[in-house]
């Protein structure tokens, strides 16, 4: 009794990267036909429609030769069945600016039959002349439309070519990408972490999480392209899991968490985390990864079974997940693996971003004044103590005195200091705050949001007079949780973070196992084939012929520099490996780090 105009097949979801069940749909249809009930099949390939090139075999294809092996992944038997079928629709839209690999603007509707071009079409005699095939800008209700774009798409086509050896052979590299990122983030969490990462597509049937992990240690992680591929039950296992169309739709939450609204607020931590906005520096955003959201009146159950294998309540919040799309056709295993591993570090600090409490914390001048370039700046290194959580970090800024009176206060407060060769120690002093603020002055957001002006009031220790002056961020070259895990190690080799600008070089040591140090020297220029621009970034060195384990001497842990002058090695510009020379020219700061005494 409820007419049925049509059926939407999404083939390839933006959010779950599904392909809808389009031969059930047709199946359905001519079943229904018999019973005087008809309706139009449209297929919805805005996103997924080239995905049906990898299914197309072209006879001249067959006489160009192989040339070398290339990371490929087959569809799933399910979604191929899906794609051989989508011909059957009425309509298919499609967006060669998506799976097409198109520049903006082109877009495409096709019609099975013709005619059914004409309920939308705008015969207007300034775009139409007449003729039996009148131009293509007459139909949808857009109005003009330019043609740039759809005569780069033919171009595109014709050259690349629509075949399983064109944008099937591209689209095929970029899935065998997009099953490696979905096991990196099934296997991302280590057991003690304080989060779980869980992916929106289930483990294949006849595996479960551990062995799943098995497989993926044993066969993928850190193995060649070509050895992986090799094993016939690893590639099996990549042809069945993961999404269907080269999205990965992931959710973090805090291990133990069944609250969806706390988890949503660490989503938006990440993505904030991992974007650029107005007022960011785009260099200190290390990754980028876009957060979305699924609808639970729209997901129903399904998405309730996502939140419980995440840890959460099946209740009806909507759910803030985070996507990542994979269209690099040329993805190294060992890249993804380095992705993870940077995105687990941006996860612990967010995890403080949101979880810490309001405490007070201390600074080390490490960079003074530059009166040459009459630079008002300096640097400063937090002082880590992993007895209290909201202390376990390390991190390097660059601050200015906000006010005139506050910039003679500071310059008088670090001479006193130098006179009487003691350490220039900075305390945070507590900005008033509601304690139902979404994001209260915690370490984290004091010094990355705009709350509070990014600046920060801070008692100078050492002062005789015990003066508060107000500090404004200029730039956070460093801020990282420490690695609790068990699973850390200590590096073959001392492990150091070089920084600073034109005049003022910084080197503090970086944190992994505890035992550790914290380290912080000053060199006396900056190392020859450093860039200004990577100082200015900020640059991880490899400091050589000194053990990664702390130095210990009589059982003592002691400073590791017994010289002035060190060889260093570091990735430099263009991904090249650099060795060159440090001269150190004072100590700063040192102190060991041990474990939690809890």
């Amino acid at each position: 009794e409820i007419p049925v105009l049509s059926v939407i097949a999404v083939m390839g979801s933006t959010e779950e990267s599904a392909v809808d069940p389009i031969k059930e749909i047709y199946e359905l249809r001519e079943h229904l036909k018999a019973k005087g009930l008809n309706f139009a099949i449209l297929a919805d390939g805005a996103w997924g429609g080239y995905f049906k090139t990898m299914l197309i075999e072209k006879a001249e294809d067959k006489r160009i030769g192989s040339d070398g092996f290339m990371p490929y992944c087959e569809l799933s038997p399910y979604v191929t069945m899906q794609y051989k079928h989508i011909q059957y629709a009425d309509t298919i839209t499609m967006d060669p600016h998506k799976s097409g690999f198109c520049p903006y603007p082109g877009g495409s509707l096709c019609y099975r039959n013709g005619k059914m071009r004409f309920p939308i079409a705008l015969f207007h005699p300034e775009v139409f002349d007449g003729g039996f095939d009148p131009t293509m800008g007459v139909y949808g209700i857009e109005g003009s439309k330019p043609g740039a774009a759809p005569a780069g798409i033919l171009m595109s086509h014709n050259v690349i070519g629509l075949s399983n050896r064109g944008y099937g052979r591209i689209l095929g590299q970029c899935t065998a990408s997009t099953k490696l990122f979905y096991l990196m983030w099934l296997t991302l969490a280590r057991d003690d972490d304080p989060f779980v990462c869980v992916p929106l597509q289930i483990i294949p049937e006849g595996y479960d999480m551990e062995s799943a992990k098995k497989l993926v240690e044993e066969k993928i992680a850190f193995k060649q392209m070509g050895e992986v591929y090799q094993d016939k039950e690893t590639m099996e296992f990549l042809k069945l899991c993961g999404p269907d169309t080269m999205i990965n739709t992931i959710v973090v939450n805090f291990k133990g968490n069944d609250d969806v609204e706390l988890a949503n607020k660490l989503q938006v931590a990440l993505s904030r985390a991992m974007n650029v906005h107005v007022g960011t520096k785009a260099a200190r955003i290390p990754l980028m990864i876009m957060q979305s959201g699924l609808d639970a009146k729209t997901h129903g159950e399904g998405l309730k079974v996502f939140k419980e294998r995440a840890g959460l309540k099946r209740d009806d919040v909507d759910l803030n997940v985070l996507v990542n799309t994979c269209m690099n056709p040329w993805q190294q295993n060992d890249s993804i693996i380095g992705t993870g591993n940077l995105f687990r570090m941006i996860v612990l600090n967010c995890i403080g971003r949101v979880k810490d409490s309001v405490v007070n914390h201390k600074f080390i001048l490490s960079g003074s004044f530059d009166d040459k370039a009459k630079d008002e700046s300096i640097f400063m290194e937090y002082l880590t103590n992993t007895d209290i959580p909201e202390h376990q970090y390390q991190v390097s800024v660059k601050v200015e005195a906000d006010a005139k009176a506050d910039k003679r206060v500071l310059r008088e407060y670090i001479e006193y200091c130098d006179r009487k060769n003691i350490p220039a120690i900075f305390e945070t002093v507590t900005p008033n705050y509601d304690d139902g603020d979404d994001d209260v002055p915690n370490l984290y957001n004091i010094l990355h949001l705009k709350d509070w002006d990014q600046k920060i009031s801070v008692k100078l220790v050492n002062d005789t007079d015990n003066n508060i002056i107000s500090l404004k961020v200029l730039d956070i070259p460093r801020y990282q949780r420490l690695d609790m895990s068990s699973a850390v190690t200590y590096p073959e080799e001392q492990k150091y973070f070089i920084y600073g600008d034109s005049t003022r070089t910084i080197m503090s040591h970086v944190i992994s196992k505890l035992p550790d140090i914290q380290h912080t020297v000053t060199l006396s220029g900056r190392p020859h084939s450093m860039t200004g621009i990577m100082l200015d970034l900020g640059v991880m060195a490899d400091v050589g012929g000194v053990q990664g384990s702390p130095l210990r001497i009589s059982g003592e842990i002691k400073q590791p520099f017994q010289r002035n002058s060190y060889e260093i090695s570091f990735t430099g510009e263009l991904n090249a490996t650099i060795q060159t020379t440090v001269n150190i020219k004072d100590t700063v700061y040192f102190n060991t780090v041990f474990p939690s005494s809890e």
